[in-house]
């Protein structure tokens, strides 16, 4: 028996459903109540296949109980899509939720046609398309996120480069614009909403984006639909704060900053932890301008995990821009992304500057190493060294040193030479400052 099978027999079997029509539909239940109201959600996506079966049943039992709860009644001419009520994370382990979206189009849309929409990624995903001075249209969401644009269809997802725009008269904010509102309208439901799925992951409580398939995570881009998503979900956890996952292109998630189960979640992270198909799997936080990533005061197991997860996708980032930047052309010594660890526990970036580099640039880290080989001459004074703090505090310290590379992204710090005596010594005695 397969699992939609099995979903379908549990079902049809539950108390409250004797008299409903239950059915599916590829990977999705559809349930229609007695009374006319409906519902449907996709179990594969909130239960895990291979748990033991009884728990597969509560599970779902709980599931079809929270939607009957629930279930909206039919449709009604209207402009205004329905919300239905949010299902509380204080005491739900699963269920599902729909938020408002934007109002129907005046007209339907051709299946057939390509749909210009957005698509959020890491920054190496946009980098490697760089050739020729043409690249993939994209825009930095954040130092390692960014969204870009494709023409998707049924069979095909084509990305739009800056070439294809050079005749159309149209700049990049105005065609993003539509991209954001293609998305808004494009759920494959006959009532545009924003459709989640909410579960446990071991103990930690977790909402997901669940539409439009294939673009979960291209709700990142759209920062004015996230504020209202914030403010509906932190309405029954007044001072809690939202905390959103860019995972993959598929899975988005949100968690909360006071689930005193947040480490579960994180743990899951890491153990399924993949540089090469997710991308930046850390919570983030939304402020008024946009996206900043949220770190939890240090010291404890949380903040540690973080950490880790954090330094494993920012130096897979880095490397793929250091070996890119040595194809496109001369830039001097570009320094990687090294991975250190400090006395709280917590991993940390490491970027190191020798003396013979001359000049270049190194990534934007947490710390810095300076070192030099003793010279093999009598007749230089240049006794070896090796000193690393805290890279704000050097470039405090250097300020002559530094500068911000302002082409590059990620973030990039140009370094010409190498400190003088007296800058050594002060960066010596700066070793243990923190700010």
């Amino acid at each position: 028996m397969d699992f939609m099978t099995w979903a379908h027999n549990v079902a049809s079997a539950h108390p409250q459903l004797q008299d409903a029509i239950v059915t599916t539909n590829d990977e999705w239940l559809d349930i229609l109540l007695s009374d006319g109201r409906s519902f449907r959600f996709r179990p594969g996506a909130l239960i895990r296949q291979d748990s033991p079966e009884s728990t597969r049943t509560d599970i779902l039992n709980r599931l079809l109980t929270i939607g009957i709860e629930q279930a909206v009644p039919p449709a009604t001419p209207t402009n205004t899509p329905e919300i239905s009520p949010h299902p509380s994370l204080m005491n739900t382990d699963h269920g599902t939720d729909t938020l408002p979206l934007a109002p129907e189009p005046d007209e339907d849309e051709d299946d057939g046609e390509p749909r210009l929409l957005p698509i959020v990624d890491a920054a190496p995903f946009f980098l490697h398309s760089h050739h020729d001075g043409d690249s993939i249209v994209y825009l930095p969401l954040t130092d390692f996120i960014a969204v870009g644009l494709v023409n998707d269809t049924k069979n095909y997802e084509r990305p739009i480069y800056y070439s294809h725009l050079a005749d159309s008269m149209r700049d990049v904010g105005e065609v993003m614009s539509e991209a954001v509102m293609n998305l808004r309208s494009f759920t494959g439901e006959e009532r545009h909403m924003i459709e989640m799925g909410v579960a446990t992951i071991g103990n930690g409580q977790v909402m997901s984006f669940m539409k439009p398939e294939g673009y979960q995570l291209s709700w990142w881009c759209d920062v004015e639909m996230m504020h209202k998503i914030s403010e509906h979900i932190t309405a029954d956890r007044p001072g809690d704060i939202p905390l959103f996952i860019p995972i993959s292109r598929t899975q988005f998630y949100i968690v909360f900053a006071d689930d005193p189960h947040l480490i579960d979640v994180v743990n899951a992270l890491l153990e399924t932890s993949d540089t090469s198909t997710m991308v930046y799997p850390l919570p983030h936080t939304l402020a008024a301008d946009g996206w900043r990533e949220w770190v939890p005061f240090p010291g404890d197991e949380l903040s540690q995990a973080l950490s880790q997860l954090r330094t494993q996708y920012r130096q897979a980032i880095y490397n793929a821009q250091v070996d890119l930047m040595n194809r496109w052309g001369d830039f001097g010594s570009l320094k990687s992304y090294r991975i250190t660890h400090i006395p709280t526990g917590e991993s940390v970036g490491l970027a190191a500057w020798d003396a013979t580099d001359g000049h270049g640039s190194v990534p934007d880290t947490d710390m810095i190493t300076f070192t030099r080989q003793a010279s093999p001459h009598p007749w230089e004074d240049a006794p070896e060294l090796s000193i690393t703090l805290r890279s704000h505090v050097a470039r405090e310290i250097w300020s002559d040193g530094f500068e911000r590379d302002p082409d590059a992204w990620p973030p990039r710090w140009k370094i010409t030479g190498f400190p003088d005596a007296d800058t050594i010594e002060q960066l010596r005695r700066a070793t243990d400052r923190e700010f």
